[in-house]
């Protein structure tokens, strides 16, 4: 089965751009399944490859029986002075992981990112026999987050938002 992937060339050559004139260190990817999130980071490494991919789902391989925000705590503490791309589909949800123990996944990541990408496609497709209407409780979590939002394209529902960065931009 061939991928499908929302963002365009046009939205990785943008990104990348972006990428190396603020020289952001801490790049998070998030969106619904199926939006083309692990595909986008293989792309961007092959063509910006002095950054580590970070799966966090393939990391919690790594940490049996640890909480996904253990996880996520331990693998932004091991990589705090690398660069990195970081991708995860549930990395908006506030609910998440609350727990005593540990933070929800955004209060976590928002601290360490300096920019959030979100791929957000905004059309219903049938892929794998289900039937996924995507988008928007996505979009509306990322609205909500702080920060500037420094790249979008309406067409395939990119969206870029500096989240730890002063910008002149």
């Amino acid at each position: 089965m061939n991928q499908i992937n929302y963002y365009s060339k046009k939205d990785l050559e943008g990104i990348i751009k972006l990428i190396k004139e603020n020289n952001f260190k801490r790049i998070y990817v998030t969106g619904d399944t199926k939006t083309g999130k692990s595909h986008f980071c293989k792309k961007f490494i092959k063509q910006v490859n002095d950054y580590k991919f970070i799966e966090l789902d393939k990391e919690r391989k790594s940490y049996l029986g640890k909480s996904r925000g253990e996880v996520l705590n331990r693998v932004i503490k091991e990589n705090r002075n690398n660069s990195y791309i970081l991708e995860h589909y549930d990395l908006l949800n506030e609910n998440y992981l609350l727990d005593s123990k540990y933070p929800s996944t955004l209060n976590v990541w928002k601290k360490e990112a300096n920019i959030l990408v979100l791929l957000n496609p905004k059309r219903e497709n049938i892929q794998n026999g289900a039937d996924y209407n995507v988008g928007f409780i996505k979009k509306s979590s990322f609205d909500k987050l702080n920060g500037k939002i420094i790249y979008s394209n309406l067409g395939t529902g990119t969206y870029v938002k500096c989240i730890n960065i002063l910008l002149d931009i």
